[in-house]
């Protein structure tokens, strides 16, 4: 199965060029509510449990140092005591932080390959390509760079109809299945209103990357991509002579022998592109 993805002219040459594509950090995906759950708790007396040691000795000393820090710890847990219901009254607190904080936490330790099983979608051709003046790059999805032996393995991307967001449980105990169940959802999980994208996705530590200055000055992570992993190229139907001649000139390397060239144009009578194949 071929697995595509959208560019932008100046990125899609550069992919090809340099043999690296740019992942995209939680933060800045264009859907806000990507890894942003609904924290919630349904027992605050179970999250109170699920405080380390370290953070609650943290609150100890800063609201009884008097208190040994077992006579605050048996407190603590103690629905209705003074230190229980100031527990919850910090935790209500900092929940609307927490929630905004996350995407900005993942962040700083994963980034996300985006990818999509349709080539055709006249939307991302729109949006992703530039007002369909860039390219699409198809890629083997049997490829090892896509097996977890690379990150998590590429995996589609699951549209629901709830209105409702992924909710996560303070409550929960550390690696439950509710746990991993969340865990699987909050990267896989999107709304209906995104269907059209067919993603499919693949989770990088940013350890595994390449760190590299963007052009707004933050830090961008990079992929190195083997050419063989790439099959095919598409061009937009408005894509450029010059843009055109510039993408055969990168694929004339011998090691891109094997990829297929095509270039889109508008069905006569329906609302849809196809792509027919072109002489490198």
């Amino acid at each position: 199965m071929t697995v595509y993805k959208y560019c932008h002219p100046t990125w899609g040459l550069e992919i090809l060029k340099a043999l690296e594509v740019k992942l995209t950090s939680p933060n800045r995906c264009n859907d806000p509510f990507e890894f942003q759950p609904r924290i919630i708790c349904t027992n605050e007396l179970d999250w109170i449990k699920t405080i380390p040691d370290t953070q609650l000795s943290t609150f100890h000393r800063k609201s009884h140092p008097k208190w040994s820090f077992d006579e605050f710890k048996n407190e603590a847990t103690r629905p209705g005591s003074e230190v229980y219901n100031c527990l919850v009254k910090v935790h209500k607190e900092a929940n609307p932080r927490t929630q905004r904080a996350i995407q900005d936490e993942i962040s700083k330790e994963c980034a996300i390959l985006c990818l999509s099983k349709k080539h055709d979608s006249i939307p991302m051709w729109g949006y992703y390509c530039d007002g369909h003046r860039g390219l699409v790059i198809g890629f083997d999805e049997s490829h090892i760079l896509f097996q977890p032996s690379m990150g998590d393995r590429l995996t589609t991307v699951d549209y629901v109809r709830s209105h409702e967001r992924v909710a996560y449980d303070l409550a929960w105990n550390r690696n439950s299945l509710e746990e991993k169940i969340f865990n699987q959802r909050i990267i896989y999980w999107k709304s209906e209103d995104w269907i059209h994208e067919a993603e499919l996705r693949q989770i990088f530590r940013v350890t595994s990357l390449k760190p590299k200055e963007l052009v707004d000055g933050s830090q961008g992570y990079f992929l190195k991509i083997p050419a063989e992993a790439i099959v095919s190229v598409l061009f937009g139907i408005k894509c450029s002579d010059c843009f055109q001649d510039a993408v055969r000139s990168a694929l004339r390397q011998a090691q891109f022998s094997h990829v297929r060239l095509y270039k889109g144009s508008l069905d006569e009578s329906k609302f849809e592109m196809m792509f027919r194949p072109v002489e490198h």
